[in-house]
């Protein structure tokens, strides 16, 4: 945080790049999240009609790497459809 002291900050660097192993970064290395913790669920009046939005170009890059995130959340079994 901007409000750490210059020392404990560097402190705090050197202790976050030391233990980069113990973090997640993909979905699937978190197979044992309960999903108690980390859920969201979308309460959605039934009776709604969708608002169809315009669709947005993405580059195929972007495409791609959207394509890959959900492929890899839907098999961590951290989305459904």
């Amino acid at each position: 945080g901007t409000g750490l002291p210059e020392l404990a900050r560097k402190q705090l660097k050197s202790c976050l790049r030391e233990n980069t192993d113990l973090f997640a970064w993909h979905a699937t290395e978190m197979p044992g999240l309960d999903p108690n913790v980390a859920c969201h669920q979308l309460t959605i009046d039934p009776s709604a009609s969708a608002v169809v939005q315009r669709r947005r170009r993405q580059s195929p890059e972007k495409a791609e790497a959207a394509e890959k995130a959900v492929k890899d959340l839907l098999e961590a079994n951290f989305i459904s459809e």
